[in-house]
This record gives structure tokens, sequence and C-alpha cells, in this order.
């Protein structure tokens, strides 16, 4: 059921009889479109909102955001890969894209993308995570795709040191970034996820696709591109509590996604909740 109302935070919604009148001029409209002063929006988003997400998400919005199916149901399970595969769906046929995805390119660490071209991003290379394994969902191992919402002009401020990695970074995180800064790979937002309530040790073991762990930093800066699609992360859930609701954070690292303000920090970390019946 659609609801008429303009959604102004999850699952909150506001309705014409309910505004104030807009009292601006069309230029200040405008210049509000780009740069909102009192929200802080930037092109209508607040960085709050420009953080990261997740998918699949639940079917109704009503409903906790929260991913949870019976393995001998295939009815419900599949209706969490229809929703993977809606979601994917530009990703797997470019021509749905803007300009047909026509100017789209195959980039590398060492292959950028050229002057007026965007970076493919290849959604049947993520191992079990590919649409022909049913993103893991089939062998109660789901998948769940994490990514950056799109950030105007952002550019990421990547680790290139040891030194600079933050106290409360996870040890395997340094571990890989470490791993690969002499791979050249190292100019990525890395990405980890774990149990919110790490002592629980509700989750044993999770794998990233693709193994890289992170969104390269070829795909930025996003300057609205024509058939732009942002990079994703999935993250397999190999081992963990089933029969249980785990509450999952994932975060993005790099330099410039922590400022010490906790309010602004949480823009790069998305929670969800978890839960596997078998």
């Amino acid at each position: 059921m659609s609801i008429p109302g303009k959604e102004v935070q999850n699952g909150v919604y506001e309705f014409d009889y309910m505004r104030a009148p807009d009292t601006r001029t069309k230029k200040q409209i405008f210049l509000d479109a780009l740069y909102n002063p009192t929200t802080k929006a930037i092109l209508g988003h607040t960085k709050r909102e420009w953080g990261m997400g997740y998918r699949p998400l639940p079917a109704s919005i009503t409903r906790e955001m929260i991913i949870s199916y019976d393995s001998k149901n295939v009815t419900d399970m599949n209706s969490w890969i229809k929703r993977i595969n809606t979601f994917l769906e530009s990703y797997h046929n470019s021509s749905l894209l803007p300009g047909g995805g026509r100017n789209q390119q195959i980039c590398d660490y060492n292959q950028p993308p050229r002057t007026g071209k965007v970076c493919m991003f290849d959604v049947d290379n993520l191992g079990p995570c590919s649409y022909d394994k049913g993103y893991g969902f089939v062998h109660s191992q789901p998948c769940v795709f994490i990514k950056l919402n799109k950030i105007f002009g952002w550019i990421p401020d990547h680790y290139n040191d040891s030194k600079d990695f933050p106290s409360h970074m996870p040890q395997s995180v340094k571990s890989h970034i470490e791993n690969n800064i002499n791979s050249g790979r190292s100019k990525t937002v890395w990405v980890s996820c774990k149990a919110v309530r790490e002592k629980d040790a509700l989750i044993e073991q999770v794998k990233y696709y693709p193994e890289v762990q992170g969104f390269p930093g070829y795909y930025y800066p996003y300057e609205n591109q024509e058939g732009y699609l942002s990079p994703l992360v999935a993250v397999q859930f190999i081992k963990f509590q089933t029969n249980t609701t785990i509450n999952v954070e994932c975060q993005a690292w790099a330099k410039n996604t922590r400022s010490g303000n906790q309010s602004e920090d949480k823009a790069y970390r998305v929670r969800f909740s978890l839960r596997v019946n078998v």
C-alpha cells in the first residue's frame, strides 16, 4: 500500500496539511537545493544521509530493519533473493542506465576512468554472492550488499601508512590493509562488519567480495556522471548463530570517514539485524 505523504525520516511521513507555507524566493529555493545552511544539506542530503546503506531491505517500511528468513521456506527465501535481483538490475543490465551504459569502462588501480567515462562494477565476480549462487541464501550463508551512498565531489583520504590507523580499528582490518599496501591496492575505502555486541561471539566468520574488502578509490569522486554505479561490497556470513537475531554493524574506513564527532562518524556506518532459522 502506498502512503501519499512525503517520507522525512525512516518510516516517518509528512502530509501537505502539516507543512508550513514556503516563503522563499525562487533563487533561494535553488540555492538551498545546492546547499541549505539551516539543515547543512548538500543537494538535499544531510551528512548523516550521505552515509552507508545496505541491501536487501525488508519489504515493509513498518517492519524492523531485519533480514530474516526460514531456510526451509522457499517462498520466504526467494522473496529476499528477488529484492537483491531488483537492486542489482542496472548492474547486470547497463542498458537500463542513463545513456545506456555506453560510457562505462573496465577500471583497475592502475587504470582509472578516462575523461567522460565511469567504471563498471562486475556483480558476476562476487563468488558465492553472485546471482547464480542465490547470493548465499540457499545455503543459509546469506550475502548482504554494502554501499556508500553517492557523495558529490567526495574524495577519500586513504590509509597508506600503519602509523595512521585509529586505535579502535580492528586488528583484522589493520592486517588486511598492511597486506594490500604493498600490492598497490592501498587506495581503497575499507569495509569491516562485526556483531554490535562483540562479546556475544554470535558471528564467527564472514567473507568479503570482491576480496579487496572495500570500495576502490578509482570510483571517486562522484560528480553526477551519466551511468555512474556505486561500488559494492558483498559481505557473506559464513558461520554465525542461527535461530538468533544478530545485530550487525558495518563500517567504512578512510582517514576522512572519521572526524572525532560521533554523530558525523556514524554516517559511515550502517546497522542491520540478521536472523536465519534452520
